[in-house]
């Protein structure tokens, strides 16, 4: 079978080298497949059409790259390839003394992860003529010198110093096209720990070497570049310049016109989990996006936590974000036929049905968070009157009046046009948890003036009437039809008495 990716290629060309010297092999690389072609016996190769670079090995130990070569489509392409042995010797020294150690030969650029060949240090050996870039690499101690674009030609041994004098680097760091202040550190390969950290635009000296480079902005240690390799050259100077683009968001919080001290976390969109946190007020220097940000007040009793979510943050600006968590002020009155009611006792009920334990000022305002709220009011004369549920905003400023001049519904719940003198009957406000008034069968519920949802339920039955207006003074005729089965059970049998066996439902 065909692979999917030779097809999607195109028809295979053919790829036929031939070598100077014996015993050779190849592998023919391509950056569009996902791992090379080898061919261990240096025979031709149908390949997809494409251009490849290619590793070729001969006896003894000669190793050599040929970096470009295009294959066409249903094409062979034929090259001869000159193998030819040198000699060479690299001298790894650190000041005037002999270090033991390791020389690689990698295809000039690199990649410096597969060696064409390693040979030890300091000493003679066999390579095939050719351009390479060297890597020699210290035993037992820090220190990896790269050699570039070094040529090995020639019947005589090429002695090669390898000085592992330290070099320099040098960081500018950019925020904006402008130069800023910026956290330098130099990792080695897999250390977790950097090997030196110093400020943008003061040299590191280190020993010669390949390192990570990471670069973050000094005022905000969460905004850096991600890491980068370098190479470290012997008695040499490298200057590098990182840029960055960045905004800034500002967050300040107040309530009721006072500065509120808050945890200011940051996270990205939709993520379990923020980046990076500060106290408000305060500032933030973020790449550009959107951010979800997370307050939480100091000395906000009630309000632990809030969110603003999906804040833009533009590049070369500044985000400000004003939070403002005053309560809403709540006045509740009583009155009948416009006069006030003495109240004796309030209670305020959450959404979900839970009482609350909220007192008033002194001017008899209560401060509610955002939220929706309903409140039972006990007057001195014994009375119980219900408001809500109402929703509550930040800064809101509401005033709640119940009016005691009730009207009256008036519900018949039937079944098949019969009063069901069984039935229960609840009268809601539009999306309360609990009832504001209950009766059974044909009943007159006095009410405030208002809507409310009428539920009736008789045995499994249950019937609803949405939206019923009631205003003072006045009476208003309800007709609920209980829907379902009208059997109805022998004498001293309930619906639900069970069946003797045998008998089938």
């Amino acid at each position: 079978m065909v692979p999917l990716i030779l097809l999607a290629l195109g028809a295979p060309g053919t790829l036929a080298p031939s070598f100077t010297a014996k015993g050779c092999s190849f592998v023919a690389i391509s950056s569009a497949l996902p791992t090379p072609i080898p061919s261990p016996d240096g025979a031709e190769l149908e390949v997809p059409p494409g251009e490849y670079s290619l590793r070729v090995f001969c006896e003894p130990s000669l190793a050599l790259s040929v970096p470009s070569v295009k294959v066409a489509s249903a094409k062979v392409t034929k090259l001869k390839v000159e193998v030819r042995p040198t000699a060479a010797r690299v001298l790894a020294k650190r000041g005037s003394a002999l270090r033991q150690g390791t020389v690689r030969l990698y295809p000039v650029g690199g990649p410096y992860e597969d060696p064409l060949a390693e040979h030890p240090a300091n000493q003679k050996f066999t390579a095939a003529e050719g351009r390479f870039d060297l890597v020699v690499a210290l035993a037992g101690e820090p220190g990896e010198l790269l050699l570039r674009k070094v040529e090995l030609k020639g019947k005589k041994v090429r002695t090669i110093d390898a000085a592992f004098d330290p070099g320099t680097v040098t960081v500018e760091a950019l925020q904006n096209e402008k130069k800023t202040d910026a956290i330098v550190r130099l990792f080695r390969a897999q250390d977790p720990s950097p090997v030196a950290e110093e400020h943008a635009g003061v040299p590191i000296s280190v020993a010669p070497g390949r390192y990570q480079l990471e670069v973050a902005l000094a005022a905000a240690a969460d905004f850096r570049s991600a890491r980068e390799l370098i190479w470290i050259l012997p008695n040499k100077a490298t200057k590098v310049t990182r840029k960055f683009t960045s905004g800034k968001i500002t967050v300040r919080v107040t309530s009721s016109g006072r500065s509120i001290p808050s945890v200011v976390r940051l996270r990205m969109p939709g993520a379990s989990d923020f980046f990076n946190y500060f106290k408000s007020p305060g500032s933030a220097v973020l790449a550009p996006g959107r951010y979800d940000v997370i307050l939480e007040p100091e000395g906000l009793e009630g309000m632990a936590r809030h969110e603003r979510l999906d804040v833009l943050v533009e590049a070369k600006q500044e985000t400000r974000v004003d939070v403002d968590l005053t309560p809403a002020t709540v006045i509740f009155e009583v009155r009948q036929d416009g006069t006030p009611m003495p109240i004796e006792a309030v209670e305020i009920l959450s959404g979900g049905g839970g009482r609350l334990s909220i007192r008033p000022n002194a001017d008899g305002e209560y401060k509610l968070w955002p939220g929706r709220y309903e409140f039972v009011v006990h007057l001195a004369s014994g009375r119980v009157a219900r408001d809500g549920p109402f929703d509550v905003s930040f800064g809101a400023s509401i005033t709640r009046v119940v009016e005691l001049s009730v009207g009256t519904i008036k519900v018949r719940p039937e079944r098949d046009g019969v009063i069901d003198d069984e039935a229960t009957v609840y009268a809601f406000r539009p999306g309360a948890a609990e009832a504001v008034a209950k009766g059974r069968g044909a009943c007159e519920l006095p009410l405030a003036p208002g809507i409310y949802d009428i539920k009736v339920g008789s045995g499994a039955i249950t019937a609803w009437r949405e939206g019923v207006r009631v205003e003072a003074k006045k009476s208003v005729t309800v007709v609920v039809p209980l829907v379902g089965a009208t059997h109805e059970a022998p004498p001293g049998e309930s619906p639900e008495a069970p069946l003797p066996e045998g008998d089938a439902p």
